[in-house]
């Protein structure tokens, strides 16, 4: 008696004709959007982690959290200048800066040549935050790089930095 081979259930056959179609599709998008769509499934996918856990940044906001970053490592931007250094939109950086002031993470001073701006610090609670948080993103971070070498991460490095400037350019950002 000839035995005849496993029939895969529906769910399966479905499940493959998902993958299929997914591989298509990224196919698709690697030749039709090339950089455009590896940037944007890059930054989706490290920024997936923690729209899944909440707590990885005490509940902040994504925007909130680079801003909080940023003001770590260059105390003193205003929230224009934030935005213009991430590229965020103005309102974003704005609900981010209050989110933050509401919880007393950062604070605004005075700018010492008299004008309109508001230069931002991270308070001693934001700094604490901040070092809470950090090693696990640290963490994220290297690991993300560790798929390259040194010299191929240097190299990348160069090119974003230049495609950074040229969107810049081409975005009047």
């Amino acid at each position: 008696m000839v035995s005849s081979p496993p029939r895969r259930s529906r769910r399966a056959d479905a499940q493959a004709r998902t993958q299929a179609r997914l591989d298509a599709a990224e196919a698709a998008m690697r030749t039709e959007l090339s950089l455009l769509w590896r940037i944007h499934v890059l930054s989706s996918l490290m920024v997936r982690r923690v729209q899944a856990d909440p707590s990885l940044h005490s509940g902040l906001s994504l925007v909130a959290w680079r801003v909080l970053l940023t003001l770590v490592h260059a105390p003193g931007l205003s929230a224009h200048e934030i935005t213009a250094l991430w590229g965020f939109e103005k309102m974003a950086v704005n609900r981010g800066v209050r989110e933050l002031t509401g919880r007393g993470l950062i604070a605004g001073g005075t700018d010492p040549h008299g004008g309109r701006r508001i230069p931002l610090t991270a308070t001693e609670a934001g700094a604490a935050l901040h070092a809470a948080a950090w090693p696990g993103a640290a963490h994220d971070y290297a690991a993300l790089g560790s798929a390259l070498s040194a010299e191929e991460l240097a190299t990348l490095s160069g090119l974003m930095d230049r495609l950074i400037a040229r969107a810049r350019d081409v975005t009047g950002g």
